[in-house]
């Protein structure tokens, strides 16, 4: 465990060393601050509006998540204000991630809840200059996503999702500067009442003719992230729009999610902090490691209450179907891409297009999607099949040259057509079973991974109700994750080669 650690740590290291500073475009933490959002948080006018505070997990000073609603009460919201960023480089943008966290919420009707993320993804466009233009921003929140663009803006068309309308932005001074700033202004709702943190525009969320109010931004040159008391924040909605230190404005710290402190990195250097861990489902990230998916449920008034999935997990329900779970924060050209029409150079492959430099920290661990010639896989792999029936998948992709397709790890008795991708398999018994698929156009290649939940068929005289929960017990033939992630990017010629020699 100790190697697996250190070297997903160096590897991430590098990934954030290499891309962007080689290029000529601003380090990733500089990009991360050119478009850090301006946030109005509406707070609850009473000490519980000490849970409408944007702060991270250990802004209590230690890694111990189930005294933080406890925690945040007893310093009477004085919390100080913190906003997670992670950024991924394609070959022709830029997809910086927000995180804000907040220790308590309750949305929908639904039971509160401890430990609510929520996510804005900016897409830029690397037209050459310094920070890239603004094309795009996408924000999930309660599992769905809004799709906005520049006011004047036709950069993007609206496809699986409708665009939700035009952004504001402030310039560096906060002062309102119209399509001339580049920090989006949002609106995030108190989590009372039912409503969650609701994030969305602005001018969306302000409809009330008193509010009480903070608005956080980043400030490069902060040292005091601390908000006010809960009840010190009465605004008049009259006041919006104007100079943004007459609105209660608190500075945030940037913390990359990859950091010591980043929900990351927590995982691997805090793993009591989690209470539950699950696979990734998508097939980018090149393994199924088991990541952690929500924080220990945290205590309030004598009650554990369950967390929030944590950004990894993030699934924008029903909103694109060929997005999978995990997919919106590991592979965003592809959700991006299913979400929207893109008006301008588009490519799927991360990395830098004039260095070669990886754009993804977290695939340099196998390689993938490093090489602008490598074929691109553009199918879905059925999860799933019924005992005593086969298993059928027919591997669609797309790229330059002849496309070879083999397998580099799979059950005893599955085949594929090496000229057409068609999968074969009769499964033997129940069970989860790994596969590895490969195309190779000769140059370069493409690896994706998936298991298959092999499911016993119902009684006789029963009626199957569908899909049923995975058994994560695994009977079958699996490769687990962490020991694929580190073997793969080592032995990926050995596999070749004895594939090659059948």
């Amino acid at each position: 465990m100790r190697k697996v650690k250190v070297f997903l740590t160096i590897t991430l290291f590098l990934g954030g060393l290499w891309a962007g500073r080689l290029s000529g475009y601003a380090s990733y933490k500089e990009l991360a601050e050119h478009y850090a959002p301006v946030i109005y948080q509406e707070v609850y006018p009473d000490s519980t509006g000490a849970f409408d505070r944007i702060t991270s997990v250990d802004f209590d000073g230690d890694f111990d998540p189930t005294n933080n609603i406890q925690n945040a009460l007893n310093d009477n919201g004085q919390l100080p204000a913190a906003v997670y960023y992670f950024v991924i480089e394609s070959k022709t943008h830029f997809f910086i991630y927000y995180f804000l966290y907040h220790v308590w919420t309750n949305e929908g009707g639904l039971s509160p809840y401890s430990h609510e993320f929520d996510g804005i993804m900016v897409v830029v466009y690397k037209d050459g200059s310094t920070y890239g233009d603004f094309t795009a921003l996408e924000i999930m929140t309660n599992n769905r996503v809004s799709v906005y663009k520049e006011q004047q803006g036709n950069d993007i068309e609206s496809g699986s999702l409708n665009i939700s309308g035009g952004l504001d932005f402030y310039d560096d001074s906060y002062s309102a500067a119209g399509m001339y700033g580049n920090h989006p202004v949002l609106f995030a709702s108190y989590a009372h009442d039912g409503k969650g943190h609701d994030l969305r525009n602005w001018l969306e969320g302000i409809k009330t003719e008193s509010l009480h109010m903070l608005t956080y931004y980043f400030d490069p040159n902060a040292t005091d992230f601390t908000a006010p008391a809960a009840g010190d924040e009465s605004i008049s909605n009259d006041d919006l729009g104007g100079d943004i230190n007459n609105l209660n404005p608190v500075p945030y710290e940037l913390i990359d999610i990859t950091s010591s402190r980043g929900i990351w990195e927590l995982q691997f250097s805090h793993p009591e902090m989690f209470d539950s861990t699950d696979n990734y489902y998508g097939y980018i990230l090149g393994w199924p490691g088991n990541f952690g998916k929500t924080l220990k449920s945290a205590l309030y008034n004598g009650n554990y209450l369950p967390g929030e999935v944590l950004p990894w997990f993030f699934d924008d329900y029903g909103d694109s179907s060929s997005v999978l779970r995990g997919d919106w924060f590991f592979d965003p050209t592809r959700a991006f891409n299913a979400h929207v029409i893109v008006n301008q150079d588009y490519s799927f492959y991360y990395g830098d297009s004039r260095t070669g430099a990886p754009g993804h920290p977290l695939l340099v661990l196998n390689g993938m999607y490093l090489n602008e010639n490598s074929p691109n896989i553009t199918s879905y792999p059925p999860r799933s099949v019924q005992l005593g029936n086969n298993y059928i998948y027919d591997v669609q992709a797309e790229g330059s040259g002849t496309l070879h397709y083999g397998l580099l790890y799979a059950p005893d008795g599955m085949s594929i057509d090496s000229g057409s991708g068609y999968i074969q398999w009769h499964p033997p018994k129940t069970g989860l079973y790994h596969v590895i698929v490969e195309v190779d156009n000769g140059s370069s290649f493409m690896l994706q991974h998936f298991t298959i939940n092999v499911t016993a068929p119902p009684p006789p005289g029963s009626h199957s109700g569908g899909g049923g929960g995975c058994d994560m017990s695994g009977n079958g033939n699996i490769l687990p994750g962490f020991l694929l992630m580190i073997l793969l990017p080592f032995f990926y010629k050995k596999l070749r080669y004895q594939k090659e020699r059948g």
